[in-house]
């Protein structure tokens, strides 16, 4: 009878061994698969940082490891290896803006003396975009004390090349005949390379609404109108918006909803159209001395050929407007709802 009791208790005892080490080996098996799916996960979202071409969806993607770092954090079963995993994916894309922005800011520099002071503002008007890029990327990208460190050198810099291009016309200057001019504004080249990649800072400067036209409906089909009627564009290193259209890169959002852009390089000028929602946007970009093509005989003579314009049409109503850079006054039309019965009223 003895010897069964002893039988009992040994077979207990190995059962409990065998299921004590056969619950700890799960759960290592579980960390195991856990990690895996982790850094899985990690390398997935690294590869899309690489593929990606436009800065501000990269600028994103980095928002999204950081945030994705901090929340395993505090797991409880977190894993150093992923922890590591994270930093170094993380001081990478960092180290992209980083020396994407030193190179703006190398190649911006002036080195010789004897460049031109259309070239010099040229150079300032990129560092003035790089101020606002790196202003966006903030503590994403850099520590406060070296976000303070960047940002002025690049101010620095645009003191240095303004003081340049003072020396350099102060000793060009010869005595002439007082002659009273009206100063002539620098024209800035579009770069319609750049603005496909979502970099704008050749579009930088004073646009106004020179023009609109839109189908109202009375059997006429759509007619042109001189002037403004209230909207503004405005345009940032990296963004282009007119009231509640917003363009980022190859991305439009109508106020409501995000649309993929395709861009399209036509004779001398380029367009971006949206096709996946009910009411489509275009938008076309053409350099000063492009002639507009299809879009009527009966465009108004406000707009002039000789400017930069950049035209935005949504197809509610064929709404069209007209913006030209630096395009001086124009006739202010009164502001009405027309627009929005225009753009609202019809699909």
């Amino acid at each position: 009878m003895k010897n069964k009791r002893w039988v009992t208790v040994v077979i207990i005892l190995v059962l409990a061994i065998g299921g004590g080490w056969g619950y700890v080996n799960y759960k290592n098996q579980q960390r195991t698969i856990n990690t895996d799916v982790q850094l899985s996960a990690i390398r997935k979202t690294i590869n899309h940082f690489g593929q990606e071409k436009n800065a501000q969806q990269k600028l994103d993607i980095l928002k999204t490891l950081i945030k994705d770092s901090k929340q395993y954090q505090q797991v409880q079963t977190k894993n150093t290896k992923v922890n590591k995993t994270y930093q170094l994916a993380i001081s990478k894309a960092q180290q992209y803006f980083k020396d994407q922005n030193k190179e703006v800011l190398k190649a911006n520099t002036i080195q010789d003396k004897s460049v031109s002071d259309a070239t010099i503002q040229t150079k300032n008007r990129r560092l003035n975009g790089l101020l606002t890029t790196v202003k966006d990327q903030g503590t994403t990208v850099y520590t406060k004390p070296a976000l303070k460190t960047i940002t002025n050198q690049v101010k620095e810099t645009i003191k240095a090349n303004q003081q340049q291009a003072t020396n350099t016309a102060t000793s060009s200057s010869v005595e002439t005949e007082q002659v009273t001019t009206q100063p002539e504004k620098k024209s800035i080249a579009m770069a319609l390379d750049e603005i496909k990649t979502g970099n704008y800072q050749s579009l930088l400067g004073d646009w106004q609404e020179v023009a609109v036209s839109f189908n109202r409906h009375d059997g006429k089909g759509n007619i042109w109108e001189s002037g403004s009627r209230g909207d503004g564009l405005t345009i940032t290193a990296n963004q282009i918006k007119n009231g509640p259209m917003t363009i980022i890169g190859n991305t439009l959002n109508d106020g409501t909803d995000s649309h993929k852009l395709t861009f399209g390089d036509k004779a001398g000028y380029l367009t971006a159209d949206t096709n996946d929602a009910a009411v489509i946007w275009n938008v076309s970009v053409y350099p000063k001395g492009v002639a507009l093509t299809n879009w009527g005989a009966d465009v108004p003579t406000t707009v002039d050929e000789n400017k930069d314009r950049l035209i935005i049409r949504t197809s509610n109503n064929n709404y069209i407007e007209v913006f030209q850079r630096d395009g001086g006054s124009t006739t202010q039309t009164t502001v009405d709802d027309e627009k929005s019965k225009a753009i609202n009223g019809f699909r």
